[in-house]
């Protein structure tokens, strides 16, 4: 977990669906930011696959923050409180 200019990113690696449910509905329900996330997976089987997550209050510091520290990202994902655990399932199948 890190700020950088107000930008809160928590990396997780090897979370599983039920982690990345738990910690989006915590960071929804419990702060006044707007989150997004980005998977990335590996090549490798078994190996270490990520996610990050990134959260501000201002959209325009967090969109500069993603596109010059991140621009190597196709796209982030937002996370908001009414996704359904189907929903985020699938998003992360298709990412793979």
């Amino acid at each position: 977990m890190e700020i950088i200019d107000g930008v809160v990113i928590i990396d997780l690696a090897n979370a599983d669906l039920d982690l990345f449910r738990v910690l989006s509905d915590l960071l929804t329900e419990n702060t006044p930011f707007n989150w997004s996330y980005l998977h990335l997976p590996t090549i490798y089987h078994n190996k270490e696959s990520f996610l990050i997550f990134v959260g501000n209050a201002n959209a325009n510091q967090m969109n500069k923050l993603l596109n010059e520290d991140f621009s190597w990202a196709d796209k982030w994902y937002p996370i908001n409180q009414s996704m359904k655990k189907s929903d985020v399932s699938k998003i992360l199948k298709d990412q793979k």
